[in-house]
């Protein structure tokens, strides 16, 4: 990273939180010695990386531990007693559990070396696709005080706040999930890729 012609900038997030650059490479020059896999075989290292990346084992735990969270907010301020909460917490609980799941399987398969692009890129949809749910569902059930930002009158800290702006980024990160539906169709179900 300290190889002349490298330039790093910032992409900072709405919520002024600082995760992804933009990486660019100007006429870099770097010693064979330091060549990862095989020569000309960049683009399969760069793919098994992708798919560590959009296993999403981060956001998978996060949508675990924030429904815990929203779980106990409702019971502890009357809303458990709700049935459309009750239904919208019961629906995302079983979609958590089963990327969950299914993240699971991804781990097992990056373990034993056996990880297919179109099993990451599943996760990466679905994870993602979750969030942005969760999102919505948090923010609808604090109402206006889930829009206040780490003050006296937050709910829930202000992660609703939070994660009503970023839970869009994980959708266009490490390839958007349109990207990722052509993964899978492409690697996982052997269609023709488009002319």
């Amino acid at each position: 990273m300290k190889s002349k012609g490298i330039t790093v900038k910032g992409i900072p997030y709405m919520t002024g939180a600082h995760v992804y650059n933009e990486v660019y490479l100007d006429d870099v020059h770097i010693p064979s010695k330091y060549i990862v896999g095989q020569e000309n075989e960049g683009w399969a290292v760069v793919n098994v990386l992708a798919g560590f990346e959009r296993s999403n084992i981060d956001i998978v735990m996060g949508l675990v531990r924030g429904l815990e969270e929203i779980v106990e907010f409702c019971n502890a301020n009357n809303l458990s007693k709700d049935p459309l909460i009750r239904n919208r917490l019961g629906d995302i609980a079983c979609s958590i559990e089963a990327v969950r799941t299914l993240s699971y399987y991804v781990a097992d398969q990056q373990n034993r070396n056996e990880m297919g692009l179109m099993d990451a890129a599943a996760v990466k949809i679905f994870s993602s696709e979750l969030l942005e749910k969760y999102a919505q569902i948090q923010s609808d059930i604090l109402g206006p005080f889930g829009i206040v930002k780490s003050s006296p009158w937050a709910k829930m800290r202000g992660t609703a706040e939070y994660n009503y702006q970023a839970c869009f980024v994980p959708i266009v990160s490490m390839g958007t999930n349109e990207i990722q539906r052509n993964i899978i169709a492409w690697y996982g179900l052997g269609l023709p890729r488009m002319k």
